[in-house]
């Protein structure tokens, strides 16, 4: 995840690591629309994984309300898909699939002087 915050990212140079690497995911993905998976060559540069099982990770994410989104109509409660980018400062997040915009965080609401 890239953070933004008042003084902007925190970190080009991950900033720009990650976006080579999803560059690099894209090109593949697009490969293999056509029909042409990895050559033998990328294949056997790959590192070998032994003694393996599929695990469930977590990574951040928001679960919220959500509104106006565009596969999922009316108000629902939603878990998003992987933080990417946060902007503390300007109050929105991209996620792996689109932007949000952060309304009320989750919590008790304070009042005025300080109380619940």
């Amino acid at each position: 995840m890239l953070l933004f915050d008042n003084a902007g990212l925190a970190d080009a140079a991950a900033a720009w690591a990650e976006i080579e690497k999803l560059e690099a995911l894209a090109h593949d993905l697009r490969r293999m629309l056509r029909g042409d998976g990895p050559s033998s060559g990328e294949l056997d540069a790959a590192p070998l994984i032994s003694s393996w099982i599929a695990v469930d990770r977590e990574v951040p994410a928001l679960v919220g309300k959500v509104g106006n989104h565009p596969i999922l109509h009316g108000p629902r409660t939603v878990q998003t898909s992987e933080v990417v980018v946060w902007n503390v400062h300007k109050g929105w997040v991209r996620t792996s699939s689109r932007y949000y915009k952060l309304g009320e965080v989750f919590g008790p609401k304070k009042s005025p002087t300080g109380g619940t």
